[in-house]
């Protein structure tokens, strides 16, 4: 019996992110600090359900564009909220909502374009803004500050039939090179010569 993706422990935890989300708009005009509560709450929960996804084994797709898809739209209405507060300053958020759903479309679209499995698959030889952002520890303490910041989540392996974000990373001796590989769907080893790449799943 196939297993419903859409009740796994960490897209309910994603589920609970978006109805935070939305209290905390709703809250934003009248109620600030109400507000100001569940945004950190729902921000918060974005590294939960990574941390779930893990242990139990339940990364999937629906799971990691489920937890994108409430980032941006999340930071986008917070800036939305913020230009009508602060008039003087809309050109700011509004450029602040340009650029993260720019950045991120174009990413995705660069990781796709290139084959990646998730456009979290970097080189670690490659740009130092996007390894610090799906590497650094400090990127996901403000990812409760800031949905926008989402370096934690689930993983992007498919669970088309077993999809898992169990991964496992050895380097061999004398290449230099770096190979990661997905024991668990049984997908080929990733090779990259000296410059060695990640897989960063969302925590």
């Amino acid at each position: 019996m196939a297993e419903n993706i859409f009740l796994f422990v960490p897209n309910i935890i994603g589920y609970v992110r978006i109805v935070t989300a939305i209290v905390s708009l709703f809250f934003m005009p009248t109620h600030p600090w109400v507000a100001v509560s569940f945004y950190l709450f729902s921000g918060l929960l974005d590294a939960f359900d990574g941390h779930a996804a893990r242990y139990l084994n339940q990364g999937t797709k629906f799971g990691a564009m489920l937890d994108m898809l409430t980032d941006r739209c999340a930071t986008m209405c917070l800036c939305t909220v913020l230009a009508m507060l602060y008039p003087r300053f809309a050109i700011v958020f509004q450029l602040s909502m340009s650029l993260d759903i720019a950045s991120h479309w174009l990413h995705l679209h660069s990781s796709t374009m290139k084959g990646s499995t998730s456009h979290k698959a970097i080189d670690l030889s490659g740009n130092p803004i996007l390894r610090v952002y799906y590497t650094s520890r400090v990127s996901s303490a403000l990812g409760a500050t800031s949905q926008g910041q989402s370096p934690s989540g689930r993983s992007t392996s498919s669970r088309e039939g077993a999809e898992s974000s169990s991964l496992s990373s050895r380097h061999e001796s004398g290449s230099g090179s770096c190979v990661i590989s997905n024991p668990v769907v049984n997908q080929p080893p990733i090779r990259r010569g000296r410059a060695c790449c990640l897989e960063v799943i969302d925590s």
